[in-house]
């Protein structure tokens, strides 16, 4: 019994840690490119980083997504329960809330521009 916990943990952590790489390296890269995108975007400060928040949500997301199925398999050849929807979709359930927040700061920033002047 001992000996499959240390297995399954050798394994867990591996998986860690290629995800840790993996999303280093995404943001790098992303990082290195979004420099250039700010400069080249017409949509002002805040759309640009919203532009580029929700861009780099999804890159490390997709980055990240093999390694959580490789757990969910993990997990199943131990005999523990994982579920491959909540693994893939749940995740981007969580996604889809980021644009709420991005909406309610584009209406923050609309009121600042337009509702104090009026009289």
């Amino acid at each position: 019994m001992l000996h499959q916990a240390q297995r399954y943990s050798a394994g867990a952590r591996l998986l860690w840690l290629g995800q840790a790489v993996t999303q280093l390296v995404v943001l790098g890269l992303f990082a290195r490119s979004g420099v250039r995108w700010t400069r080249e975007s017409a949509a002002g400060p805040i759309g640009t980083g919203m532009l580029l928040g929700m861009i780099g949500f999804a890159l490390v997301w997709i980055a990240e997504l093999p390694f959580a199925v490789l757990g969910v398999v993990w997990r199943h050849h131990d005999g523990l329960d994982g579920s491959y929807v909540q693994t893939t979709i749940g995740d981007y359930v969580f996604l889809k809330d980021h644009p709420t927040l991005l909406q309610r700061i584009e209406m923050i920033r609309y009121y600042e521009r337009y509702a104090r002047d009026a009289p």
